[in-house]
């Protein structure tokens, strides 16, 4: 295709119409498939408990729940992460904490978190940005010496590894995303995964009761399918143009939140969202080694002045999100790349957002470098060689 997107949700041509047909049937409601897997994933990760939950944000906000924060707790996050998870400590009453990320890696390091401590530390969360890994190790490490609980945000990097062992397997409880650009697409919900029994059971009384909701993830996957409708046959150059300047930005932006479903924090993960789980953490190790041969060929393709984000020794990345950082300003790129090119990038908050500065912090230095010339490139399970080498060619006459 000519338009090369950024993203390409794994989905199935009939997918919609068989949830539907799932969702439809008095049996579908059988949550022994939800328990199935929930143990997939735990012993996918390696840990003894997970518990399925409507979403990765519901996940992280009742693993912060559980360790009754409050008024004068801090929890540390990273100064790079998804500014949506601020309110969920927030909300609490605790004071959220950025940690400065390593420029190279883009993730938080250990040093970053250490000089963050105070005796009023609660909680670490650790985002492995864009499914490559933290030294989260070195984290909990740190952290255990204090008795502090770390949290990994293992939203992009279900299928990670560091020195052979699966993200989320670090810490104290960690949470995953099954959003549909994800490693593994159920259409939305996510995954609560720990060692401490507690806590699993506080996240099971917390959503076992709640009601399905089958056609709010009908919906969704509908929109899903439409998206990339839109995106193969290029009807959406026009909308992603607009996005390349703020006031067209600003109206995609309300339009594309108006048009995504997002399931009710009311109501339980899907037995039929269990079912496609399943068959696609089977099929993961294969995609996520594809996306691995198209990341390497990529980096060896650009231009020495792109810097790829880092991978620690002994680390794997899902390469969720392909981020490099430019030698000059993203957002100046961004429309002749995708007029020129026909090559669809996300820059700014489409990555992750500058929370130190939401926080009212000016003293972490490397998100401040990087946010405004970095750039999420094409990347996804099915993106063939020569759009790899189309991305990298067009990329490079640009700095160039």
């Amino acid at each position: 295709m000519w338009l090369i997107p950024r993203r390409w949700p794994d989905t199935a041509d009939n997918e919609v119409r068989l949830l539907r047909a799932a969702c439809e049937d008095p049996g579908a409601a059988d949550h022994a498939v939800t328990a199935r897997w929930e143990k997939c994933v735990a012993d996918f990760v390696g840990m003894p408990h997970a518990v399925a939950v409507n979403s990765g944000r519901l996940g992280m906000r009742l693993i912060i729940e559980h360790l009754n924060t409050g008024g004068g707790d801090e929890v540390i996050v990273p100064a790079y992460t998804l500014k949506d998870l601020l309110p969920l400590i927030q909300n609490t009453g605790a004071r959220a904490v950025p940690a400065d990320i390593d420029p190279n890696t883009l993730n938080v390091t250990a040093d970053s978190v250490a000089a963050r401590i105070t005796p009023n530390t609660r909680a670490v969360v650790v985002l492995h940005a864009f499914g490559a890994p933290a030294p989260v190790d070195a984290i909990a490490a740190l952290a255990k010496e204090k008795d502090i609980p770390v949290i990994e945000d293992c939203a992009h990097s279900l299928g990670a590894t560091l020195n052979g062992r699966q993200t989320g397997s670090f810490g104290h409880a960690s949470f995953f995303s099954f959003e549909p650009t994800k490693p593994v697409n159920t259409y939305g919900g996510g995954m609560v995964v720990t060692g401490d029994p507690e806590l699993a059971q506080f996240v099971r009384d917390r959503v076992e009761k709640l009601p399905l909701d089958a056609a709010t993830l009908v919906k969704k996957a509908a929109t899903t399918q439409k998206e990339k409708l839109l995106t193969g046959t290029g009807l959406a150059l026009p909308l992603l143009l607009l996005l390349a300047f703020p006031r067209g930005k600003a109206l995609v932006s309300r339009a594309y939140r108006g048009a995504q479903t997002v399931p009710s924090g009311g109501a339980r993960y899907h037995p039929a969202q269990a079912r496609m789980g399943m068959a696609r953490l089977g099929t993961l190790p294969g995609r996520l080694a594809a996306r691995r041969r198209s990341a390497a060929l990529l980096k060896s393709l650009l231009d020495p002045s792109v810097r790829v984000q880092e991978l620690l020794p002994g680390a794997e990345s899902t390469w969720y999100f392909f981020v490099v950082v430019l030698p000059k300003g993203a957002a100046a790129m961004r429309a002749p790349l995708l007029a020129r090119h026909g090559v669809d990038v996300a820059i700014e908050e489409e990555i992750a957002d500058e929370c130190a500065r939401i926080l009212g912090r000016d003293d972490c230095p490397g998100v401040a470098g990087v946010y405004p010339n970095a750039a999420a490139l094409p990347m996804f399970d099915d993106i063939s060689g020569g759009e790899v080498r189309r991305v990298a060619a067009a990329v490079n006459r640009l700095v160039r």
